[in-house]
């Protein structure tokens, strides 16, 4: 789940955001704004805002982790179409 999680942000995202995680790794992506307009904490509020759970490191990383026990494909494809709304909305 967490490997389709990474190529849909790929995918949606593009170069907008950066994936900070290893391709060896868990169940999180570690994600960081690259548009200097959009900085990662307002990205975060605008998450949380919308009932998506997700872990703050300083900097400017914003963490989430696709757990299978708890969470769907669909959960998925819902974080990163918010993703593209805030992003959207910001006009990048």
């Amino acid at each position: 789940m967490t490997g389709w999680f990474a190529e849909l942000v790929q995918s949606e995202l593009g170069d907008s955001v950066e994936i900070l995680t290893p391709v060896e790794r868990g169940c999180q992506l570690s994600l960081r704004s690259r548009d200097p307009r959009l900085p990662g904490k307002l990205v975060k509020q605008r998450l949380d805002k919308a009932g998506f759970e997700t872990d703050w490191r300083e900097p400017d990383v914003i963490r989430a982790a696709p757990v299978p026990l708890y969470n769907r494909f669909r959960d998925v494809a819902e974080f990163v179409m918010e993703l593209v709304r805030i992003r959207s909305s910001h006009g990048s």
